[in-house]
């Protein structure tokens, strides 16, 4: 039995209750009861969730903050080192290129984008042109290319540790290194590009590698201390200014599987003393040696059949020259301004001007001693 007013529990006959003083008329059940209180608890429920959710509201943010933190952090593991842009191909090799800041940098074997690692076989186009800060670097084994413009302006540049399995070398790859001085090109580098080694002015020795069939166009220009080139028999044709400029340039020996020489070639290599023309030579283009002050003699192979428009002009310590039957074409000013020169063989078709091209001014300004005999040396020794 209880109170109707109170809800308290009253003893069975109970007519006023002890606790609120009401008049007990009937009985309340407990479950009655249950549902007075109900209401005041809900009161009571209402009041504290607006506190709970103003905690929700600042707890929320900061575990989006930690999340956020979690996975910058993978995905810069995954990503691989950040010093290095990577430039991923379908069969797991990759290129790359250099954004960070070292003095020394050694480029690493293999390297790691998104989940995938690949291997470094190609040190990608401009990957370290103009950093001034760069003085030596490291390349792998594993790489076989270096791309265009690789390394080039890099003025700090002193050494490369080359990688020997490379195979090519691109256009521009060292050029404007200016103190690059000790540059050993693998035995197995085929290729070498256009401008490659340009500029280079503190290089003062190169061996190109047995397999390499062309120098080309201005490989070696400007050199400035390049004093010695090794030329394998495997090179057929040199290209236009491939060593134009190289003033300390000494000695060079043209092998037997070089067929031509292109345009200014070794123009202004005005310390190139020794010249080696082999027997396989025929070309030699417009003012291949011209300007080499120095060049004071020099053997044209019998398989020579062309020498072009100031091919050995400026050459003021040449005193003699045989040209052989085998020259057909004799362009203009080829021997201008060699002052010095006192002796040329010519073969007898140029006296009768006979299947033979003879261009204007051949050996002007040349010593007013000069005597040009028709026929061999022999006739005139």
């Amino acid at each position: 039995m209880f109170c109707e007013k109170c809800g308290k529990p009253l003893n069975d006959g109970a007519k006023f209750c002890p606790f609120c003083g009401a008049v007990v008329n009937a009985t309340v059940e407990p479950k009655q009861a249950d549902e007075n209180v109900e209401p005041k608890m809900a009161k009571e429920n209402k009041k504290e969730q607006p506190k709970k959710e103003k905690k929700k509201r600042k707890i929320i943010p900061v575990l989006l903050v930690l999340l956020l933190v979690v996975l910058a952090f993978v995905y810069f593991r995954m990503s691989g080192n950040s010093e290095w842009e990577v430039s991923a191909h379908d069969d797991g090799t990759c290129g790359v290129v250099y954004k960070g800041n070292d003095s020394k940098v050694v480029i690493p074997a293999k390297i790691r984008k998104g989940i995938k690692t690949y291997e470094v076989t190609e040190v990608s186009d401009y990957a370290f042109a103009k950093n001034t800060l760069l003085n030596s670097v490291e390349i792998p084994d594993c790489v076989t290319c270096i791309g265009e413009g690789a390394f080039s302006d890099c003025k700090g540049l002193t050494t490369v540790g080359m990688s020997t399995e490379l195979q090519k070398i691109g256009d521009s790859a060292f050029s404007g290194c200016a103190n690059l001085k000790d540059m050993k090109i693998p035995s197995g580098v085929n290729d070498i590009d256009s401008l490659a080694f340009k500029g280079c002015a503190s290089l003062t020795s190169v061996a190109i590698p047995d397999g390499v069939e062309t120098i080309y166009a201005q490989t070696f220009m400007d050199c400035t201390s390049l004093e010695s080139v090794d030329l394998p028999d495997s090179i057929v044709e040199i290209f236009p200014n491939a060593f134009c400029g190289c003033v300390n340039l000494k000695e060079i020996t043209i092998p037997g599987s070089t067929e031509a020489i292109r345009y200014s070639a070794f123009e202004g290599c005005s310390k190139l003393a020794e010249v080696t023309l082999s027997e396989g030579l025929q070309v030699i283009n417009e003012n291949v040696f011209n300007g080499c002050e120095s060049l004071a003699a020099i053997d044209l192979p019998k398989t020579l059949t062309s020498i072009g428009d100031g091919a050995f002009a400026n050459c003021k310590s040449l005193s003699s020259i045989e040209i052989p039957e085998s020259v057909t074409v004799l362009g203009d000013e080829a021997f201008a301004n060699c002052e010095n020169l006192k002796f040329v063989a010519v073969p007898p078709a140029y006296r009768d001007g006979i299947g033979v091209i003879c261009g204007k001014d051949v050996f002007k300004s040349c010593s007013p001693e000069l005597q040009l005999v028709f026929g061999t040396r022999m006739t005139w020794d």
